[in-house]
């Protein structure tokens, strides 16, 4: 599974799921398994869990 970090910036929130490794089209596979607008959102995908630091 592959981690995936969606950047949600008109509803200001920041979500994290898994998604499986043979995905190519992120943006559709979030669009239609997850029912999120895909031209709110950047993503950023990761083999490992990223650590997150609070500034």
């Amino acid at each position: 599974m592959t981690h995936c970090y969606i950047f949600d910036y008109v509803n200001c929130k920041i979500y994290h799921t898994t998604i499986p490794n043979d995905v190519e089209d992120i943006d559709s596979y979030v669009a239609e398994k997850l029912n999120i607008k895909v031209g709110n959102i950047y993503t950023m995908c990761s083999d490992e869990e990223l650590e997150i630091e609070e500034l």
